[in-house]
């Protein structure tokens, strides 16, 4: 019988408080993910947006 017992984690931490996306963050269960508008691309930092001109007001 194993008796290790391990922490059940029971809420996730909503990663996308901390302004981490130039433009909008979607949370995940134990990370997030940064996501652009229609046009702009995720640069590989995972968290800036490119396109061809200033990125719109997020809705």
């Amino acid at each position: 019988m194993d008796t290790h017992q391990f922490p059940v984690l029971s809420s996730d931490i909503n990663e996308c408080h901390e302004e981490r996306c130039e433009w909008q963050c979607v949370n995940l269960p134990g990370s997030y993910r940064c996501i652009c508008p229609r046009g702009y691309t995720l640069q590989r930092d995972g968290k800036r947006c490119k396109g061809q001109s200033a990125l719109p007001e997020i809705p």
